[in-house]
């Protein structure tokens, strides 16, 4: 299981906290009328400069089925393990586990010879992490 490492410094901690603010956030959207969205592409940072930018892009999502699966494809800042590495653990979040999809990691690493399984990249970098609060929150709120 991989554990929060932004968690209390680049964005809240506190499950119920957090939630409300997510909910603040979210309130003051106007969702678009989209059939379907096939990539999002959401900066890297704490929530205290670019929480206005992370609500904007993951209202759009409102409309999309609780099943869907994400993808989220972040930056090696710090070098560290293979260059194109899947992180083969469930990742803990504020709101709960995020599970892991084997399945859908070994389709893609069929389809590419760059692709291995190396948590080392994932360990100190937080641009993933900084999605799971909004993707948890979003399909655990609309089941």
């Amino acid at each position: 299981m991989r554990s929060l490492i932004g968690a209390g410094t680049l964005y809240e901690s506190n499950k119920s906290i957090l939630k409300k603010e997510i909910e603040a956030g979210f309130s003051s959207q106007k969702v678009l009328d989209i059939n379907s969205i096939s990539s999002l592409f959401v900066p890297n940072g704490s929530y205290n400069y670019l929480f206005e930018l992370y609500v904007q892009a993951y209202s759009q999502l409102f409309s999309i089925p609780t099943s869907t699966t994400f993808v989220i494809i972040s930056p090696n800042s710090l070098k560290r393990g293979k260059p194109v590495a899947l992180s083969d653990e469930d990742w803990f979040t504020p709101f709960g586990k995020a599970i892991f999809d084997y399945e859908l990691a070994e389709s893609l690493k069929s389809h590419s010879s760059l692709i291995e399984y190396d948590n080392t990249p994932h360990i100190y970098e937080t641009s993933a992490e900084l999605q799971l609060p909004f993707i948890s929150y979003l399909v655990q709120n609309r089941k």
